[in-house]
């Protein structure tokens, strides 16, 4: 895959138009379209970069789409799609996402809770008591 035609792919996979990617990353609609055509095929190191900003990709994904650097798969099809979705949100939503996910992983490392847990504990420690001294 071309440079351009990865661009393009990347676009298209956040739902974004032409118009809309160039204006993000402060280029001509004109320009944008001659790289995504392979019209201009070294666009210089600055432009890759807004591009990439605009697109939320790493510069390194970018190249690594276009075939310039190996591209290591994601471990599975639901780490491509989660990660493909997260990309179309928006910049606020993502820090959201990723704050949940931290709280999230930082709940399960304390372990399971149980509403009312101590409760819960108390009536099953009377019951085995009591089931004990009826034996």
């Amino acid at each position: 895959m071309s440079l351009g035609q990865a661009i393009r792919t990347i676009r298209q996979e956040a739902g974004l138009s032409q118009k809309e990617l160039a204006e993000a990353a402060g280029i001509d609609q004109s320009y944008l379209s001659m790289i995504e055509s392979d019209q201009r095929r070294n666009p210089g190191t600055r432009i890759m970069a807004r591009l990439a900003q605009a697109l939320r990709v790493s510069m390194d994904e970018l190249a690594a789409r276009a075939g310039y650097l190996p591209r290591t798969p994601p471990p599975d099809a639901l780490a491509e799609q989660a990660l493909r979705l997260f990309r179309q949100l928006p910049r606020w939503r993502q820090e959201d996402v990723v704050a949940q996910l931290e709280l999230y992983l930082r709940l399960t490392a304390q372990g399971p809770r149980v509403i009312g847990g101590e409760e819960e504990n108390h009536v099953q420690t009377e019951q085995t008591t009591a089931g004990s001294q009826a034996a």
